[in-house]
């Protein structure tokens, strides 16, 4: 049994905040789709949906913190009796909102290259791993993800192709894919899986892959 550990980045509002604060993102870019709303105390202290606030960019010396945060995490999982953790790479949140360049428009070493968007990620794995172990970490990734606001998927294989290819060398417990459907199309095709498992052949999960991966 796994403990999945979240950072929804800018998909938070000021009142869920520590001292109000904005959330943090890999820009400060807004969220502009009315499809994202935040669930918190309104004003009047009833519950309810807000807009996402807007957010500030993570600073560079700021990322090994939340990098840390989610080793502290990972440790009180597994004190909490969990087998393992895997880290929410997917679905617009934090790390997704750096491996998407259309969110991601950092100068720094977080920015620009694949290699670069990735690097977040791909340290805290690094440092996961290192509290835990390979064997007790995975990921949860949504490639061609159709929960965005930019709709641009020119970038999406081979950033995932390389993260895919950095995962395999970590030998990690699985990769676990999200197919996000709308109005009924997949977002994950035949080819991109059949590509994807090039890259990584070890243990991957989804219900995309139980109904398309053949191989």
């Amino acid at each position: 049994m796994f403990a999945q550990l979240w950072h929804v980045g800018r998909i938070s509002h000021t009142s869920m905040q520590p001292g109000g604060q904005a959330p943090v993102s890999s820009s400060s870019r807004r969220v502009e789709d009315p499809r994202f709303k935040v669930f918190t105390y309104l004003e009047d202290g009833s519950e309810g949906y807000l807009d996402p606030s807007v957010p500030r960019l993570l600073e560079t010396d700021e990322v090994a913190r939340v990098t840390s945060d989610f080793v502290r995490g990972a440790r009180n999982a597994v004190a909490a009796g969990f087998d393992g953790v895997e880290i929410h790479a997917a679905n617009n949140y934090l790390f997704e909102q750096f491996l998407n360049p259309s969110m991601n428009d950092r100068t720094d070493r977080y920015g620009g290259s694949v290699e670069s968007r990735a690097r977040f990620a791909l340290e805290t794995i690094d440092a996961v791993v290192g509290e835990l172990g390979a064997d007790r970490v995975g990921i949860r990734l949504s490639p061609h993800n159709q929960q965005v606001e930019v709709q641009n998927d020119d970038w999406v294989e081979e950033t995932y192709n390389y993260l895919a290819d950095e995962l395999a060398k970590r030998k990690i417990a699985y990769i676990h894919l999200n197919d996000s459907v709308t109005s009924g199309k997949h977002a994950l095709n035949d080819a991109f899986l059949k590509t994807f498992r090039t890259h990584f052949r070890g243990t991957m999960s989804g219900r995309p892959l139980m109904r398309k991966l053949r191989i």
